[in-house]
């Protein structure tokens, strides 16, 4: 059971979800969502699907908790996670706009309780915007959270790395600004820069800056999550649709991942993101500014597609909790899923954006059944040898009608896209995405294989 409000039937999405593409060759069997909720043990999902830049459908799905009959509605708040991250980098550079902060000054000048530490003899210079686009060197991919009985530390001791906290220090281990290296540890440091600067709770300047605003109604930073939501919040879920004895995790850590929020609220900040960038902000963010949220690099957005086929958004995968919010820059589709599980990675997720995508027609969106519909492509740009981490060579091939790829001593395999980026195959478990930068030829191969995920530059 559950709840399902929608303008028009989302029937054929909930009846006919695909499973991943397996190592098999053979068509895929459509399933039910409920069916691909058993399978993957989530007890509850919740889906905003955006059309013509408008909601157009919300549906919910199984339970807040595994054993109890509190139904996930269209206001069950789930944890954010990394999503958390998104909403935050869209508060920081209103703030910009404000002259409150400039993004590009080394962020020593504002931080007053702790600073960027210098390492021997060489202080990094770091940036706001460094920070908020993962290119600022700083180390902690995520803090695990805390449970609800523990001591929680301090934004210094988590930087710091002092008890209580559980994480490593967070430093500066690579030069800023040159390569990109995920890091909730950098948001740590945002946190602690605007609290500081307007001497606020965060939570408090988040509700100040995006969620009122927008009338993200039923999301808070609050962390630890008040009484009053906890009626609303889904509890998160181990392997095996266990519920947590503790019902979910503390995140200290507000701007990398304290978010607590539903599919449709999210879904209202992905359409105020398009608005900005036409110019037409309710919130004051300016059309450069969400230029630069939207570039390549992604300035605290997941970017994908290319063009007018440009995808942003961001996923969130923490303890007991998954979603992704992402939303076409030109067309007005988009879709926000989350759910109170996270076995299987983040698999549920593609197979419901797989059914929504073909459903409302998006363009140029891999479906499932990817090897089925894929289009014919020029391998000339994407052709040649890639120098893999081990130093040994990738080769990219093709003979006219087809794609290949070879992995050192292994015998080349087939691989498939519907937009000539990112690439598929039925032989082995994976994508690959190439890099072209700013030229016609494909610089680079980012691989994600086996949940690995390792860069081949160009030979």
């Amino acid at each position: 059971m559950g709840e399902l409000v929608q303008e028009y039937s989302m029937t054929s999405i909930e009846q006919n979800i695909k499973p991943k593409p397996s190592l098999s060759v053979h068509p895929l069997r459509s399933s039910s969502i409920w069916e691909r909720m058993n399978y993957y043990s989530a007890p509850g999902v919740s889906i905003a699907v955006i059309q013509d830049y408008q909601i157009v459908g919300v549906a919910c799905y199984g339970v807040r908790e595994t054993g109890k009959l509190d139904y996930v509605t269209p206001q069950s708040m789930f944890q954010g996670a990394s999503i958390s991250k998104m909403v935050t980098a869209v508060a920081v550079l209103l703030m910009a706009e404000k002259g409150i902060l400039d993004i590009h000054a080394d962020v020593n000048r504002y931080l007053k309780s702790w600073k960027v530490p210098a390492n021997a003899n060489w202080q990094p210079v770091v940036t706001v915007s460094m920070l908020l686009s993962h290119y600022a060197g700083t180390t902690v991919l995520r803090q695990p959270g805390y449970r609800r009985d523990q001591d929680l530390p301090t934004l210094q001791q988590i930087l710091n790395g002092e008890s209580p906290s559980n994480s490593s220090p967070v430093i500066v281990n690579m030069p800023p600004g040159m390569i990109m290296n995920y890091s909730g540890g950098g948001y740590t440091i945002v946190q602690l820069l605007v609290e500081e600067l307007l001497n606020k709770p965060f939570a408090e300047i988040m509700q100040e800056y995006v969620l009122e605003p927008l009338n993200m109604k039923n999301s808070t930073y609050v962390q630890p999550l008040t009484e009053q939501f906890h009626d609303r919040a889904a509890t998160a879920h181990t392997h095996g649709g266990r519920p947590f004895t503790d019902k979910w995790n503390v995140y200290p850590d507000q701007a990398s991942q304290g978010l607590w929020t539903t599919p449709t609220d999210i879904a209202l900040l992905l359409l105020e993101l398009c608005r900005s960038a036409d110019g037409h902000s309710t919130i004051g963010l300016s059309s450069e500014t969400c230029a630069c949220m939207m570039s390549r690099t992604g300035t605290g957005l997941r970017i994908s597609g290319r063009g007018k086929h440009l995808r942003f958004g961001h996923q969130g995968r923490g303890h007991g909790f998954t979603g992704e919010g992402v939303m076409y820059r030109y067309g007005g589709s988009g879709a926000v899923i989350m759910y109170n599980s996270t076995q299987g990675q983040t698999d549920l997720l593609e197979e419901i954006l797989d059914r929504i995508a073909v459903v409302y027609g998006w363009p140029e969106f891999i479906p499932s059944d990817f090897c089925n519909e894929a289009l014919v492509i020029d391998a000339t740009p994407l052709s040649g040898e890639y120098r893999l981490p081990t130093g040994e060579k990738l080769r990219i091939t093709g003979d006219g009608s087809e794609i290949y790829m070879e992995f050192p001593g292994q015998a080349a395999f087939a691989i498939y896209s519907s937009d000539g980026i990112t690439f598929h195959s039925n032989a082995v478990v994976g994508t690959a995405k190439f890099d072209f930068g700013e030229g016609s030829v494909a610089e680079s191969i980012v691989l994600n294989i086996g949940g690995l995920t390792v860069r081949a530059s160009r030979w």
